[in-house]
């Protein structure tokens, strides 16, 4: 009795091993789509995609201005931090 039913699971576990195997020819839709959303975001995050082409001057604070506020924003750090 013991016998027979040892057969009857070693049976069902080498159908079931059988058929899981074929599964692995069919793509899903996981496999399909792995990797979408990372390239989605990423390209999203891109602000210009042809930037290195572009030859115009780079507009924006001249450096005696950028480094007060660069200084500025220092100071207020050191202030917050010594509050704490």
């Amino acid at each position: 009795m013991l016998k027979r039913h040892i057969i009857i699971v070693m049976v069902l576990v080498t159908v079931i091993f059988l058929f899981s195997g074929c599964q692995i020819w069919k793509q899903s839709k996981l496999d399909r789509s792995w990797g979408s959303s990372f390239e989605a975001a990423r390209s999203n995050q891109i602000m210009n995609s042809h930037g290195g082409t572009a030859s115009a001057p780079v507009t924006g604070l001249d450096g005696s201005s950028a480094k007060a506020v660069v200084e500025q924003y220092r100071g207020k750090l050191k202030k917050a931090a010594a509050t704490q």
